[in-house]
């Protein structure tokens, strides 16, 4: 027995040799690339679901967000492709703004309806953002700062790009038959050519939004892409039970500024829109 002890406590102080250092690490090293190899896939593949998860819940919440701002005006105008110095440079434009705020005063700016306007913005650091619009109602319904709707944080370094139009309509057309009305099958498709839709083939109470989102600045990697259909419940009520289109209308501008002058914000989108201030009644 004191012979084995000797013997570990010799081979104790004697220490490994240089040899036996390199096999351990040269195993060592094959064990943890093995591992890595497994690893490796598992991180991956979580980090693309996050980045998968995190940009539809981007689009998801600008989409949802605006839809439920917009669903019951009375009156909207978008403006696209543009930014603001270039909306109120333009009389036209300036002029429809400030006749949705007189109508939505109605003679003082405690009336039941206000003017509101909400804002997708390029800003400086390559992103997209949503904001607020104070608007100034005594001011002919001038923009007088803006406020984030969400965190920065909720892009979590994702760069979303968004296209808002007035969707073509769809008229039913039925094919001519056999003399037989009842065998005759109505068929759905595209009234106006894709190159110049006229407006009057457009349709009045619907916007179609597109978030498309990308993991780069440059936007050559897209993440997650999606078309949302927001329908403006009031116009559309309305204008179907015989109201007026002088006072429940939607118009949508496509705006393309003008180069001189024009650097972050040329891609703006801009809603302006009437809507009842709640608790108040119809009139």
């Amino acid at each position: 027995m004191k012979k084995i002890i000797s013997s570990l406590r010799r081979s104790a102080n004697r220490g490994f040799t240089l040899v036996e250092m390199v096999v351990s690490v040269a195993l060592l090293a094959i064990l943890l690339g093995g591992m890595m190899l497994v690893i490796a896939p598992i991180v991956n593949s979580f980090n693309d679901t996050k980045t998968d998860l995190t940009a539809e819940n981007v689009s998801t919440c600008v989409n949802e967000y605006i839809s439920r701002s917009v669903r019951y005006a009375s009156k909207a105008v978008v403006f696209t492709d543009t930014n603001y110095d270039e909306i109120t440079a333009n009389d036209t434009y300036k002029n429809l703004i400030k006749t949705l705020n007189e109508d939505a005063k109605k003679g003082g700016v405690n009336a039941n309806y206000e003017l509101k306007c909400i804002s997708l913005k390029h800003q400086a650091d390559g992103k997209w953002y949503l904001y607020e619009e104070i608007v100034d109602k005594n001011n002919g319904g001038a923009i007088t700062s803006s406020r984030p709707i969400f965190s920065n944080v909720l892009y979590d370094g994702l760069y979303i790009t968004a296209d808002i139009e007035k969707p073509l309509k769809l008229v039913e057309e039925v094919p001519e038959g056999t003399g037989d009305a009842g065998t005759a099958e109505a068929t759905t498709e595209d009234t106006a050519e894709a190159d110049d839709p006229d407006e009057d083939e457009r349709m009045n109470d619907t916007l179609a939004m597109t978030i498309r989102t990308y993991s780069d600045e440059g936007r050559k990697n897209l993440v997650f892409a999606g078309t949302g259909y927001i329908e403006l419940r009031q116009i559309d009520f309305m204008l179907s039970h015989g109201g007026s289109k002088k006072d429940y209308f939607l118009e949508w501008y496509d705006v393309t500024p003008t180069e001189t002058g024009v650097t972050d914000g040329s891609d703006d989108i801009y809603i302006y829109y009437v809507v009842r201030r709640r608790g108040t009644p119809i009139v």
